[in-house]
């Protein structure tokens, strides 16, 4: 089923989970991470972007009200989920 779909510097990327634990992270239709994971997996990819290539990461885990996410590009962050104060 489709978690989420982002739109990011005229891509659309949309991030896939199954009930099995299968994760798949698509950009413009085009599978460029897939992964099974329980309780969520790290996600790298690289998109080559007009003279530049851009690195990709997104971080998936359960937190207290499901399943969270943050999302970087080069490093920095695009999407943090909230952190949990310990």
């Amino acid at each position: 089923m489709k978690y989420t779909t982002i739109f990011l510097d005229n891509k659309k990327i949309e991030i896939f989970n199954s009930l099995l634990g299968k994760e798949t992270i698509k950009v413009d239709d085009q599978i460029v991470s897939s992964k099974y994971s329980i309780f969520g997996a790290d996600h790298h990819f690289s998109l080559k972007e007009e003279e530049n290539t851009n690195h990709y990461q997104f971080k998936f885990s359960l937190g207290i009200n499901g399943i969270v996410y943050d999302f970087y590009k080069n490093g920095k962050p695009i999407i943090e989920s909230e952190k949990e104060v310990a």
